[in-house]
């Protein structure tokens, strides 16, 4: 208030203005601050979950933990139309 010379009643509504974007937030008895950044959604055609992230600026990195041949269970081989037992390739990343 002092600072930039404005009532009491003009940084309450503000703050309730930025509350309502989502700017801030307020805990009770504690105070107001600024909220974590929200990603939202932003497809406007089908992009990968890393594309997004790095259109978004972040930094996107991926790690190959496992792969092998194993046998397809009912549920995978009915996804993948093949016949149960059939080996598949199963990628952990």
């Amino acid at each position: 208030m002092k600072r930039y010379e404005v009532s009491r009643t003009t940084v309450r509504e503000a703050l309730r203005g930025l509350t309502d974007m989502g700017i801030i937030i307020k805990k009770q008895g504690v105070g107001s601050f600024v909220a974590e950044e929200k990603i939202s959604e932003f497809l406007p055609g089908l992009v990968s979950f890393s594309q997004e992230m790095k259109f978004r600026g972040f930094s996107v990195r991926s790690e190959l933990l496992d792969k092998r041949m194993v046998p397809a269970r009912s549920r995978v081989a009915t996804a993948l139309a093949v016949s149960e037992g059939h080996h598949v390739l199963r990628i952990t990343r």
